[in-house]
């Protein structure tokens, strides 16, 4: 099965989880905006 990795904006997060994305990384920053890594498989 494949894993997809994408970096969401934090503000972000219910929505892609409603699309069954789960977080997989601590929160960080890019570009000085808060992101977590998710995954869906």
């Amino acid at each position: 099965t494949d894993t997809i990795t994408i970096s969401a904006q934090l503000y972000l997060k219910r929505f892609y989880e409603s699309h069954g994305f789960v977080q997989a990384s601590d929160e960080y920053l890019e570009d000085n905006i808060p992101h977590i890594e998710m995954q869906i498989k």
